[in-house]
């Protein structure tokens, strides 16, 4: 509420003591509220003139800069993707400031880099920074992206260029050299989308539907050969009812992230690599960070009823899954659903291998680095001869065998075997059996190496035959970025403890093509003396 002003006081009157002195206090009017501005004006304009250098003010000396590298290179690139970025910093040693009269990529030998790199100088992503101050014992951070555009060629090529820094003063040019691989490929899209209730396996929290992009793959319309080029695929490749996709020896499929195989009921999947050209199934990402980063794609989904299905030499690396084999077509033992051979599974953030209620013979494989290597439901038969089982993570297993017979269902196993195999990782525990006790011998482990302090019927001689339990079995390196599961030394637990009658057909020799002699070492690898394992 406004108060009337008196007449008898005006409006800056002020009442002074008898002595006439003025009071110590502050006040202010209109007219000293500018008088103040114009201080604080006069001030900026000292400022501002104080700011300007003076030609006299930069540094002058040739090469002035700091780089905290002289080379950034980029590991293989799919044309037309982009990669993480890469980073470094530029630094001024010296106590005057450097003036950088252009910052740009310049060219390099290849003659086509320049557009292949961008660059972001503290937050400036300007294809040309002119006239950039870099203050004395200050600093700049420097981010560098590729994204190859070049296409039609087979073979993988070299693209390069300079980033450029033009110092004022000097007239001089200092660099960082960039280069990177590059690769075409062909490159395949889903047209269309498959909505379906978010299977367990994989399921994120409070996710309850899975949409699945997808195109529907024919041999004329997506043929796949063993050419210089590799795949690069986005959404599921999906192989319909009466369709068999064969894969050759030597091709390479890259997958982005929800992206896969998806064989749908009566549809078959052939997979036919070579010692030498083995088939390869990973992520996008090709740079040496990515190497062995689980999660980039989705998996290999065998549908319900689909198949029969075969792989031999094949390398499936970094998915959330490996292979998800759903229920079988035909129930009879004598026809497996899927028949694996010589094959590596890794880097795999749920499973290598989970099958439901099938029927699958492995030979020769190596499942590792995965939070549960091979997970088996609902029954079924499964026969694994001379496989080394890995299990990463610290709750998972190498095998776990469940017939959920909680759920009202009664799924048999009938038949498992494991023979001469290897089932070791980072849990004490690495076997899960949650089968019925009333199913007669339901599986049975023979000649096998097994890390399991907790197991109640390790003794029983019908179901672990001749097995040995928590030895060491040496692998060369369990080092996560350099997992390498060929047996180090003869003093591993699994050196000359196999059963000499499972060394016949493919098992006569190991994953590398090594001769098993007689009595073979257990697992995937043969020993062989090797050279003292990398720390």
């Amino acid at each position: 509420m406004l108060r009337p002003m008196s007449d008898s006081v005006a409006p800056h009157a002020e009442t002074r003591p008898a002595d006439g002195r003025v009071p110590n206090r502050m006040f202010c009017t209109g007219h000293s509220l500018w008088g103040l501005l114009g201080v604080f004006l006069l001030l900026e304009c000292f400022a501002a003139v104080s700011c300007r250098k003076d030609p006299g003010d930069f540094e002058t000396a040739r090469n002035p800069l700091s780089f905290s590298v002289d080379t950034v290179c980029f590991d293989t690139v799919l044309s037309t993707l982009n990669v993480p970025v890469q980073r470094f910093t530029i630094h001024n040693p010296g106590k005057k400031p450097v003036k950088i009269a252009r910052i740009y990529i310049r060219q390099g030998e290849s003659g086509y880099g320049a557009e292949s790199f961008r660059f972001t100088v503290n937050g400036d992503t300007s294809a040309v920074i002119r006239d950039l101050i870099l203050n004395g014992h200050d600093s700049l951070f420097v981010f560098i992206r590729s994204g190859i555009h070049l296409s039609g060629q087979n073979l993988p090529f070299i693209v390069d260029a300079y980033f450029q820094c033009d110092i004022a003063e000097s007239r001089s040019s200092q660099s960082v050299y960039l280069y990177a691989y590059g690769q075409d490929a062909h490159y395949w899209h889903p047209d269309r989308i498959y909505a379906r209730p978010y299977p367990n396996i994989e399921r994120p929290d409070g996710v309850d539907t899975q949409y699945i992009p997808y195109f529907v793959w024919s041999q004329e319309t997506h043929p796949i050969t063993a050419g210089d080029k590799p795949y690069a695929i986005f959404g599921y490749l999906t192989v319909p009812a009466g369709e068999t996709l064969d894969i050759p020896a030597g091709a390479r499929l890259h997958f982005g992230r929800n992206a896969g195989i998806w064989v749908q009921q009566g549809g078959r999947l052939r997979i036919n690599g070579s010692p030498d050209h083995p088939v390869l199934f990973s992520g996008l990402h090709l740079d040496s960070n990515y190497d062995n980063k689980a999660g980039q794609w989705g998996h290999i989904w065998l549908d319900a009823e689909s198949g029969d299905h075969f792989i031999q030499y094949a390398v499936i690396e970094n998915g959330l899954s490996g292979i998800w084999l759903d229920s079988a077509a035909n129930t009879a033992e004598n026809t497996p659903g899927l028949v694996i051979e010589n094959t590596i599974i890794r880097n795999m953030t749920n499973y290598g291998i989970i099958a439901h209620r099938n029927h699958m013979e492995g030979v020769n494989l190596v499942i590792g680095q995965c939070g549960k290597s091979v997970s088996l439901h609902r029954g079924g038969s499964y026969k694994f001869v001379h496989c080394t089982f890995h299990s990463s993570s610290h709750d998972g297993y190498s095998l776990e065998m469940q017939d959920e017979r909680q759920t009202g269902a009664s799924y048999a196993f009938s038949n498992c075997r494991f023979t001469n195999c290897i089932f070791h990782g980072s849990s004490s525990d690495q076997l899960l059996l949650d089968i019925a006790d009333n199913q007669a011998t339901p599986y049975v482990f023979e000649h096998c190496l097994i890390r399991q302090l907790h197991l109640t019927n390790a003794s029983d001689i019908d179901k672990f035959k001749s097995c040995s339990f928590n030895a060491d079995p040496k692998f060369y390196n369990l080092k996560y970025d350099k997992a390498d599961f060929r047996i180090a030394d003869s003093t591993s637990g699994a050196f000359r403890k196999g059963l000499p009658s499972a060394v016949s057909g493919v098992a006569t020799v190991d994953i590398t093509g090594f001769t098993r002699p007689l009595i073979p070492t257990l697992g995937a690898y043969e020993y062989q003396p090797l050279e003292t394992p990398e720390k």
